[in-house]
């Protein structure tokens, strides 16, 4: 899934004129509580802030409004002073007498004061994205109060970095875009057979030759057959095309992150209060791995297969020093493992991964499949980390401390949920963001099928069968 080209503007505010409020604001996402008030203020840059939030954060908030709303709005003829008070109080209540780690009261009615009180400065951030909001398009301000915390920790989006590479600008473009709609993760998805896009010293051809591929449309490319090749690439030519991203299919297409992006990227994301998740796939949808390192295959060289040997340790090694390098960069308690659409078809013939199963004593390769998953949760549970899948990893047994985010429906979050495990609920008829929106021979390209903003919208997280229980 993506956010095409949604660019966040941000405020600074003050009052001079006021009409009479509009009682149709949309807020999204929608706030537990909106009361609105008598009058809209025009805003102006004559503006002090009073907060008990750090002192780094107090110049965070003031260099990112300034540098959006602020900068377009005009001083005030008569030289007023006007006030935005930012307060953070553990004690703050919700009207329905929720007691919230991200709630924020915000009272826009005083045509001098502006008053944020916030049980977290997190909660202060997503009181300003109200603000923000509550702009009427016309330099004015919207007078109304609002009470509000977040009905789920975990609010994200997924941008597949591997079948298309984005530029490290516009990722953080996209992170602007979440701000501004309060949420609170970026799931990167990194690996895959699209390409690498991780830099890694300890295997470098990964970058080298699964980073670059010799068609920039991937589903033309997927099924190309023999045709479907990636580049090899030496440092001069990745220096000199990586991070392009106007490439035409004459050339070699793809990229990579540096660590030093990444770094650059979780910083920039962290400051908004949204956490990146990154995802390194396993065992399937690996065809750029095992094209790099074939011997971790289970045919070796020439093979076209998306799936780890698991029978083989060299597997576990390569996986265990990669997540390191992962976990090196991304502070992110949960780190995605993939999981989803292993073949699992070479294991059947494989005689490493029929002896790992018989050592193990497996019955099926999904058992095979759950014995990966579980060794690599080991490696996260180690670091403090902990492991995010598709739901597939619900299959042959679930890794003990894993949690599920369901893709094929909801079935698998409600299977997750009453086995005790955190759920993520995704499914694809709803949250997917590439499919039709509208007839196809009127709409740009997508993956497929139809769903409209509608559908979207309607999506309720919580299934009927887990009403009533503590989510």
């Amino acid at each position: 899934m993506s956010v095409r080209n949604l660019v966040a503007v941000v405020l600074f505010l003050f009052v001079t004129a006021f009409s009479h409020a509009d009682d149709d604001v949309l807020l999204l996402p929608k706030p537990v509580d909106y009361v609105a008030g008598c009058c809209n203020f025009t805003i102006h840059k004559n503006v002090r802030i009073k907060t008990n939030v750090s002192k780094q954060t107090r110049k965070f908030f003031s260099d990112y409004l300034h540098d959006t709303f602020l900068s377009d709005a005009s001083r005030s003829d008569n030289g007023d002073v006007r006030t935005i008070v930012l307060n953070v109080s553990s004690s703050l209540s919700m009207p329905d007498g929720a007691v919230h780690p991200d709630a924020y009261r915000l009272n826009t009615t005083d045509q001098r004061t502006i008053t944020v009180e916030a049980t977290s400065e997190r909660a202060v951030f997503y009181a300003l994205q109200t603000l923000i909001q509550l702009l009427d398009g016309e330099g004015r301000l919207r007078a109304a109060i609002v009470n509000d915390y977040p009905r789920f920790p975990y609010r994200g989006l997924m941008i597949d970095c591997s079948r298309h590479f984005w530029t490290k600008e516009h990722i953080m473009k996209q992170i602007d875009a979440m701000a501004l709609y309060k949420f609170s993760y970026l799931h990167l998805h990194l690996t895959d057979a699209g390409g690498w896009r991780i830099e890694s010293d300890i295997y470098p051809r990964l970058t080298e030759i699964g980073a670059f591929r010799t068609e920039s449309d991937w589903d033309k490319w997927w099924t190309s057959g023999t045709d479907r090749r990636y580049v090899e690439m030496k440092n001069d030519d990745v220096k000199r095309l990586n991070n392009r991203y106007d490439r035409q299919d004459s050339h070699p297409y793809g990229g990579f992150y540096t660590k030093n992006d990444l770094r650059e990227i979780v910083d920039y994301a962290a400051k908004r209060y949204i956490t990146i998740v990154p995802e390194v796939e396993m065992p399937g949808h690996s065809e750029e791995v095992l094209a790099a390192y074939p011997q971790l295959s289970c045919v070796g060289e020439g093979s076209r297969g998306g799936e780890f040997c698991v029978g083989n340790e060299e597997t576990f090694l390569f996986l265990e020093n990669i997540l390191g390098e992962v976990m090196d960069i991304f502070p992110s308690e949960y780190i995605h493992i993939g999981g989803d659409e292993a073949s699992r078809k070479s294991w059947e013939t494989c005689e490493k991964c029929q002896k790992r199963m018989a050592e193990e004593r497996l019955s099926s390769t999904s058992e095979l499949q759950s014995y990966m998953t579980k060794r690599v949760e080991k490696m996260l549970n180690k670091r403090g980390r902990k492991l995010l899948g598709w739901d597939e990893i619900l299959e042959g047994g679930i890794a003990p401390n894993a949690t599920v985010m369901s893709w094929r429906g909801v079935s698998g979050g409600i299977k997750a949920a009453q086995m005790n495990h955190h759920v993520v609920m995704s499914p694809g008829g709803y949250c997917y963001l590439d499919a039709y929106q509208d007839a196809p021979a009127t709409q740009p390209r997508a993956f497929g099928s139809y769903t409209p903003l509608e559908r979207t919208y309607s999506f309720e997280p919580v299934p009927a069968e887990m009403k009533g229980t503590d989510y």
